[in-house]
């Protein structure tokens, strides 16, 4: 029998950072609240941490997840122009205590978000780490434009900056 140990695979940061990391948002965000969303916030960090301490990245994973969630919410969000759109997916953010979002450009469309619920209070990994964010942007505005966007997360949380952002544009097909 044969099997992978996905400690030799990758690795994200000494065992001790994350670990220090994980303790201080138990004391901080779920001892000192009674609400349940910080209980679920933290259980949704813990299981990716421990996943990315194994060395295990589930990016893919949510960013497909993500898709098929931005896909569904579409038909919730969607509006007659890309503005009311925006501002229906900016209410739904808030609404359910995702963060805060904001237009930084229409073109190319540029997205950033405050307060994300992914990944603000992750450890600093020195990447982007907002794959199901990217995956529900992705299915949400490939709905609206009727053709498949590539979402690029250009700055976030997890790799020191004071909010995420993402880039939305089309996806070049082999005709272009």
């Amino acid at each position: 029998i044969y099997f992978i140990n996905s400690k030799f695979l990758g690795d994200v940061s000494p065992n001790h950072e994350i670990e220090d990391h994980m303790n201080t948002i138990l004391e901080e965000y779920v001892t000192q609240s009674n609400d349940p969303f910080d209980f679920f916030r933290y259980m949704f960090r813990t299981i990716r941490v421990a996943l990315l301490d194994e060395g295990i990245n589930i990016d893919p994973i949510l960013h497909n997840a993500g898709m098929k969630v931005g896909k569904t919410f579409y038909k919730k969000l969607k509006g007659e122009s890309l503005n009311n759109l925006i501002q229906n997916i900016a209410s739904f953010w808030e609404t359910n205590n995702l963060g805060n979002i904001e237009v930084k450009s229409i073109n190319p469309l540029i997205i950033q978000a405050y307060d994300c619920f992914e990944c603000e209070d992750l450890p600093k990994l020195g990447r982007p780490a907002c794959a199901f964010d990217s995956g529900v942007l992705e299915g949400i505005f490939s709905n609206f434009f009727d053709q498949e966007v590539e979402v690029e997360e250009t700055k976030c949380y997890a790799q020191g900056d004071d909010y995420c952002q993402f880039l939305i544009k089309p996806l070049k097909t082999n005709e272009e």
